[in-house]
């Protein structure tokens, strides 16, 4: 039995490493670029490390609402949500990681370092990863040859209201 949208939604987001971020300019126009996640919350709150001063750090002072985008071996998804930017000591030291003192050397307390948090309020999520091996292409085939559409999960594709 398959589970909840929302469930599935969960366990679909953690398998993710990196989303695209998608901001929107004070010109209007939309921006993404590729961020490391840095943690998922359990109501699919994304978190993820920045310096304070950049142009995305700007356009979200601007415009909160932004896009995140997923997409890895047949999986997608997406989430949108106002996002802000946490200053936090004791956030940064509970999320740090040290592969990020490459861009900020004086580690945790590097002035320069901030959160983005992105609080999810809608989603939508594409598993085709049933798509992929052999069961998918021995069902194909067999759909073809009967000249019928094979049968497609039901859990594949949902839009998720998220808390």
């Amino acid at each position: 039995m398959p589970k909840p949208p929302r469930e599935r939604f969960q366990d679909i987001l953690e398998t993710f490493t990196v989303g695209m971020l998608v901001t929107e300019g004070p010109d209007k126009v939309l921006t993404a670029r590729p961020m490391n996640v840095a943690a998922i919350d359990s109501d699919a709150d994304i978190w993820f490390c920045t310096q304070v001063d950049t142009p995305k750090t700007d356009d979200i002072q601007s415009h909160p609402d932004v896009l995140v985008a997923f997409q890895d071996s047949g999986r997608y998804l997406t989430l949108n949500g106002p996002a802000e930017i946490n200053r936090s000591r004791s956030k940064i030291n509970e999320l740090w990681n040290e592969s990020w003192k490459v861009w900020f050397p004086d580690g945790p307390d590097d002035p320069k370092l901030a959160l983005l948090h992105v609080k999810a309020t809608h989603g939508q999520y594409w598993d085709n990863s049933w798509l992929q091996g052999l069961s998918y292409a021995i069902r194909a085939g067999q759909a073809y040859w009967r000249g019928e559409e094979p049968e497609i999960p039901e859990d594949v594709n949902a839009k998720v209201e998220l808390p």
